[in-house]
C-alpha cells in the first residue's frame, strides 16, 4: 500500500508527464521552420522524454511489446543522430511511440 506522502508525489508526477506529453506534438510541428541547430535541440528534447516514457512503460508489456517499443526507441535515436534528420520522420517515429505509450498507460 502507498503511503500518504508517496501517493501526492506519484499523481504530481503523473501531471506532470501529462503536460509534457501535450508538447510534444508542438515541438514536432515546428521542426521544419528550425535550423538545423534549432533541429537537433529539439529532437534532442523529445528524443529524451520519449526515452524516460519508454523507460516507464517497458516494465508493463509482454515480451514482445518490449522489444518493439525498444526498436522503435532505436529508430528515433538513430534518425535524431544524423547530421541533417528528417523532421518527417522524427515526426512519424516519435508519434507511433507516443500512441503506443498513451494506450499501455
Amino acid at each position: 500500500m502507498h503511503s500518504p506522502a508517496t501517493k501526492p508525489e506519484r499523481n504530481d508526477e503523473q501531471a506532470v508527464r501529462s503536460r509534457q506529453r501535450s508538447v510534444i506534438p508542438e515541438m514536432l510541428a515546428t521542426l521544419d521552420t528550425l535550423t538545423t541547430a534549432g533541429q537537433h535541440h529539439t529532437i534532442g528534447k523529445v528524443v529524451t522524454f520519449i526515452q524516460d516514457q519508454v523507460r516507464h512503460a517497458i516494465p508493463r508489456v509482454g515480451r514482445r511489446n518490449q522489444a518493439t517499443l525498444s526498436e522503435l526507441m532505436e529508430l528515433l535515436k538513430q534518425e535524431s543522430e544524423r547530421l541533417f534528420p528528417d523532421p518527417a520522420s522524427v515526426s512519424r517515429q516519435a508519434t507511433t511511440l507516443m500512441t503506443l505509450i498513451a494506450a499501455i498507460q
